[in-house]
C-alpha cells in the first residue's frame, strides 16, 4: 500500500484564491504528502515555464508524483490510491485524462490534459535533457477552408509519431471529437519524450459534471470522482459562457462547496 510520504504533489500556479482552497484540500486528504508550488505567474515565460516543475521533484526521494491544476480539487483520497495501485500492477508510467474525446477537449487524445497527472519519479529521473531550455515557436497554417491553424513546435527533434496512434486504444466511451495533429499544446512534447524513453500511458475517464461543467476524473465511467477540475481560472469572475452556464455562477457553485465540507 502507497504512503503518502512516497506522494508528492505539484502545481503551477498563478497564486489565484482557489490555490488556498486546492493546498487545503491537499493537507486533509494527505496529510503527510508534500506539495509544491511552483511559480507560473510570469506569463511572459510560458511555455518553458510549464516544464519548471520537472526540476523541483526530479532525484527526488518520493516514488509518485501528482501533477495537479490550480483549478483542480480532489475530492476523493481513496480513488486517487486506486489510481497508483492500477498503475503499480499494470505497469502504467503515466495516467491522466486524453486530451481528446470529450465535451471540453478535442485535440489529439493520445496525449494528456495535465490538469491531474500521475507518474513515477523513476521515469521523471530518465529525462536526459532540460526541457525549459528548448526554444518553442508558436506557428500558423492556413487550412483548405481558409481558418488558421496554431501550433507549437521545438527543436528538440521529439515529435508525435504514427506508430504512437496505430498502437493507440482508447479504453472509455469516445464522447467528442479529437484530432492526431501535433502541436496543439507545448507540453505535447514531454508525452512524446515519455513514450521515446519506452513510458506507458494510463486513461482516466473525463466525466461531465453538468452541474459545474467540470471535468471530474474517474478511473472507469462508473466509478467515484477523483477530482472536480474547473477549467477557465482567469474568467472565473466573468460572465462569459462555459458550455452553457456562466464562468460567474459555476465558480460561485464550487466555492460553495468548498466552504461548506
Amino acid at each position: 500500500m502507497v504512503s503518502d510520504k512516497e506522494i508528492v504533489f505539484v502545481t503551477t500556479a498563478l497564486y489565484t484564491k482557489w490555490l488556498d482552497y486546492q493546498k487545503n484540500i491537499i493537507k486533509n486528504l494527505f496529510p503527510e504528502s508534500t506539495h509544491i508550488i511552483v511559480d507560473g505567474r510570469k506569463l511572459a515565460e510560458w511555455p518553458k515555464s510549464w516544464f519548471y516543475w520537472i526540476d523541483h521533484i526530479k532525484g527526488s526521494q518520493y516514488k509518485w508524483y501528482v501533477l495537479i491544476d490550480e483549478d483542480c480539487f480532489l475530492v476523493n483520497r481513496e480513488e486517487l490510491i486506486s489510481v497508483i495501485n492500477k498503475m503499480d500492477n499494470e505497469d502504467i508510467n503515466i495516467m491522466g485524462c486524453s486530451d481528446g474525446y470529450y465535451e471540453q477537449r478535442n485535440y489529439n487524445p493520445i496525449a494528456m490534459n495535465p490538469f491531474l497527472m500521475i507518474g513515477r519519479i523513476s521515469d521523471i529521473d530518465r529525462i536526459q535533457i532540460d526541457m525549459k531550455s528548448l526554444r518553442f515557436k508558436l506557428n500558423t497554417l492556413r487550412t483548405g477552408v481558409g481558418k488558421l491553424l496554431y501550433y507549437w513546435t521545438n527543436n528538440s527533434g521529439v515529435k508525435f509519431k504514427q506508430e504512437y496512434k496505430d498502437s493507440f486504444i482508447y479504453p472509455h466511451k469516445i464522447k467528442g471529437v479529437c484530432n492526431f495533429l501535433d502541436g496543439a499544446e507545448p507540453y505535447y512534447f514531454f508525452f512524446w519524450y515519455m513514450k521515446e524513453i519506452g513510458c506507458k500511458f494510463g486513461y482516466l475517464y473525463p466525466h461531465l459534471d453538468e452541474y459545474y461543467n467540470s471535468t471530474n476524473p474517474r478511473i472507469s465511467e462508473n466509478s467515484n470522482d477523483i477530482a472536480i477540475h474547473m477549467w477557465e481560472t482567469r474568467n472565473c469572475d466573468s460572465d462569459s459562457n462555459f458550455l452553457g452556464l456562466s464562468n460567474k455562477e459555476r465558480w460561485s457553485r464550487i466555492k460553495k462547496y468548498m466552504d461548506n465540507k
